[in-house]
């Protein structure tokens, strides 16, 4: 799948959530987090959940670790550190 482009009605939904739906209130937190880290933190989320920057798509990680020039395993210890960092790693979350 690589990439998804997102219509203009799919980014309106993402954009109307209430700012206590769980999904914004991820969002926000990837991009606080994200920004603050830099680097290719902030490379990947940028790639991985471009929405979230009202970019249209979003990408896989063997996508994105194409792109970028690095490998799957380096994205995957960043969503490991985002989810330690953000709390995501209770027993009711899962992030792929």
């Amino acid at each position: 799948m690589g990439v998804v482009h997102l219509t203009p009605a799919e980014m309106q939904h993402w954009a109307s959530l209430p700012e206590d739906h769980p999904v914004a209130v991820n969002d926000r937190q990837v991009r606080v987090y994200a920004e603050q880290q830099g680097g290719l933190t902030l490379r990947y989320w940028k790639l991985a959940l471009a929405r979230v920057w009202d970019d249209p798509f979003m990408m896989t990680n063997d996508e994105v670790a194409k792109r970028l020039g690095v490998p799957e395993s380096e994205l995957e210890k960043i969503v490991a550190d985002t989810s330690a960092a953000l709390g995501w790693d209770g027993p009711n979350c899962h992030v792929e």
